[in-house]
């Protein structure tokens, strides 16, 4: 924990294991919440690229409400639970006689499961030294947690990899789907 900085930014930082464990522990939030730094409410809570590592995100939906002011923000990133799911294939054709001649490629994806995906294993980056467990959340799901604790969103994105991102060399990049976003980037706000 850190003192209150001059301009009145308070801040709490968190290694992954530690906020993955806490996220999902009603006693540790509880107990965070009545911290001295926190008793007065965080302007923002911001969870990077975390969401899909934790298995349940009830107890952070309900804590949230008592660690933010009124007016106070929570900010989360994930990857895209529409395109990046288990069992999600990335297709690449090559279409001859494209309009300058040469052939064109063409990017899909085909998602077999959303509704219902059970927890599995994959890799954040090839050669990481353990997989690690993905939470997959249909859109419904994810926001109605938060909804239900009276947070409400106000601003969602979905950014994708650009023209200026891709990766020539390797056409099966997820930085060549262009058309695809690859997060979901979305704001909560107490209000009450």
């Amino acid at each position: 924990m850190r003192k209150p900085s001059p301009l009145g930014v308070r801040m709490h930082r968190t290694g992954t294991t530690e906020l993955v464990k806490m996220a999902t522990s009603t006693d540790a939030l509880d107990s965070l919440a009545q911290d001295e730094v926190a008793a007065s409410g965080f302007d923002a809570v911001v969870m990077n690229m975390a969401i899909m590592d934790v298995s349940t995100i009830a107890p952070l939906a309900h804590a949230l409400p008592k660690l933010l002011k009124k007016g106070g923000i929570f900010v989360a990133t994930l990857l895209h639970p529409v395109f990046f799911t288990c069992g999600a294939t990335r297709n690449i054709q090559v279409v001859d006689g494209g309009p300058d001649g040469y052939p064109r490629i063409v990017r899909t994806k085909v998602i077999e499961k959303y509704l219902d995906v059970p927890p599995y294993h994959g890799v954040a980056l090839y050669g990481q030294p353990a997989q690690q467990i993905y939470y997959h959340r249909p859109l419904h799901e994810l926001f109605s947690t938060f909804f239900k604790t009276g947070l409400v969103m106000d601003a969602m994105e979905e950014p994708a990899f650009t023209a200026e991102d891709a990766s020539p060399d390797r056409i099966e990049s997820t930085s060549n789907f262009t058309q695809l976003p690859a997060l979901l980037a979305f704001r909560m706000r107490k209000v009450l």
